[in-house]
């Protein structure tokens, strides 16, 4: 436990200087695979837009906290980071296959959901947190586009 605490503080300290999401989430999933040691992918689907700088960073310290939150609590042993743009949204997806996390139906009690909730309502996102479909848990951040709601 006390080296994925190590390992976990080390990706969180990792920052992007990237407005490219895509490629800034990629180089997060290769690092976390080198720090955990574990099969941490990461897809895209459709173009990605070009996003505002801070949108971007926002959108990277979620993933960073998920990723983390996955092995730290979940102890996940597979990591899945998903982008892609819909119709009017851009949908960013974490799953892993660690210990289901209890659905919390927006009230988030930790300090780490709390935060990337946070971080999703300043950028006008939503999160959603729930188990996932066979196992582990699923962070499911939904960014509307163009100001669509």
């Amino acid at each position: 436990m006390g080296h994925a605490r190590d390992l976990a503080r080390d990706l969180a300290t990792l920052d992007s200087n990237k407005t490219d999401l895509p490629a800034a989430l990629g180089d997060l999933a290769a690092r976390a695979k080198e720090l955990f040691r574990i099969p941490c992918q990461f897809k895209t689907q459709n173009d990605i837009p070009p996003l505002d700088p801070g949108v971007t960073n926002q959108l990277y310290k979620i993933v960073q906290e998920a990723v983390s939150n996955a092995v730290k609590h979940g102890k996940a042993k597979r990591i899945g980071i998903r982008l892609a743009n819909g119709a009017d949204k851009l949908l960013l997806t974490i799953h892993n296959n660690g210990v289901p996390f209890p659905d919390h139906k927006g009230h988030f009690t930790g300090m780490g959901l709390r935060i990337m909730n946070y971080r999703a309502n300043l950028i006008g996102a939503s999160l959603e947190i729930k188990a996932g479909p066979r196992d582990g848990t699923r962070v499911t951040c939904s960014l509307p586009l163009d100001g669509k709601d």
